[in-house]
């Protein structure tokens, strides 16, 4: 099973996994289910790829894994 480490930067956003049993792994956000994977297929990158569409999608993420300063 990933542990959240599979979250690498992503874990501070508000990103966390959970192994409902042995063979799923899901990905939330918030309170949000965003994806669910195989714990076969799951890798930290395809994890990783599905917090970064999340964020581009629902929330306008430009990419940075940073706040700019004001």
């Amino acid at each position: 099973m990933l542990s959240s480490e599979g979250l690498g930067t992503f874990a501070n956003f508000g990103f966390s996994l959970e192994a409902p049993d042995d063979h799923l792994v899901m990905l939330w956000h918030e309170d949000e289910r965003i994806a669910v994977f195989s714990q076969i297929g799951a890798t930290e990158q395809s994890i990783q790829a599905e917090c970064a569409r999340h964020l581009v999608i629902k929330h306008g993420w430009h990419g940075a894994l940073w706040q700019k300063g004001d």
